[in-house]
């Protein structure tokens, strides 16, 4: 768990009205697991920097992150795992995750996966103000 981190995902990609209740049920023991949760949920995030993907191969996703300033190592956040992972693993793992979850790159740069599993599923590169380039 790295809490600078998940702050600056809910700053960066939440909307204003649940940044810090979000923020106080991750950093609140018995209230974390209701943070994570509500963090998977589309109904929270700010949809103008929300964009939405076609499906690219992990590779080409790799390179599309890269390109736009994201770092190799990504972390992950889903009810199942929390923390440091690989770029490519972690966009392995979002797109097998039936719950929907968020992965950061860095940079202002996220990916969202909605949660459906199946053939191409609903895909969001996240972007914050500070690193506007679709």
């Amino acid at each position: 768990m790295n809490s600078n981190i998940e702050e600056e995902i809910v700053d960066s990609y939440y909307q204003k009205r649940c940044r810090e209740r979000i923020k106080w049920e991750l950093k609140t023991p018995r209230r974390r697991d209701d943070g994570i949760w509500k963090m998977r949920l589309k109904k929270y995030l700010d949809e103008d920097k929300m964009h939405h993907l076609e499906y690219l191969s992990i590779e080409q996703l790799k390179k599309k992150i890269l390109k736009l300033g994201g770092k190799e190592t990504a972390y992950l956040i889903s009810i199942y795992f929390v923390g440091e992972i690989n770029i490519a693993e972690g966009i392995e793992k979002a797109r097998n995750d039936d719950m929907g979850c968020i992965l950061y790159f860095g940079n202002g740069i996220g990916y969202y996966h909605e949660g459906e599993l199946g053939k191409n599923p609903p895909e969001f590169l996240m972007l914050n103000e500070v690193n506007d380039k679709n």
